[in-house]
């Protein structure tokens, strides 16, 4: 069984990509991987892999669609149906649409490094909560 806990991140830009990643490491969250993937396209083939991360971190503009489109696609799939979707956007806050049903929460890209770390471990403290341990006399078990 894995025990990493899963981040799906799609974004055209790949230093966003790296960014992200490294800013999960540094917000101290070593049991969390961060899969990359730059195109929707590439997104639903890793989610079609597995495993379902437990949360998805798509850009607003990407070069085939948008990152609403991708969304509302995503949706439309039962195992996902349950998983926070966030937008972490370069777009000006006057251009990033508001009020959408399927989106946990909709964030500019901080150009700062610092506010990066803090913006990511922000993230995972909201979204991904601790697993919960669960004691069995002889044994431990992680539930999800």
């Amino acid at each position: 069984m894995d025990s990493a806990r899963h981040i799906l991140h799609l974004d055209d830009n790949p230093a966003d990509l790296e960014l992200v990643r490294l800013a999960v490491a540094e917000g101290g969250h070593r049991d969390i991987v961060v899969d990359g993937v730059s195109s929707p396209q590439a997104a639903l083939a890793r989610i079609a892999a597995g495993p379902t991360p437990e949360l998805i971190i798509c850009d607003l503009r990407l070069p085939d669609s948008d990152g609403m489109q991708f969304i509302q696609r995503l949706r439309q799939l039962p195992a996902l149906a349950r998983v926070s979707v966030i937008l972490l956007t370069g777009v000006q806050s006057a251009e990033a649409p508001r009020d959408q049903p399927f989106v946990a929460g909709i964030y500019h890209k901080p150009p700062v490094w610092a506010e990066l770390v803090v913006l990511m471990t922000d993230l995972v403290r909201r979204f991904l909560p601790p697993r919960e341990v669960v004691v069995i006399p002889g044994r431990t078990r992680t539930d999800h």
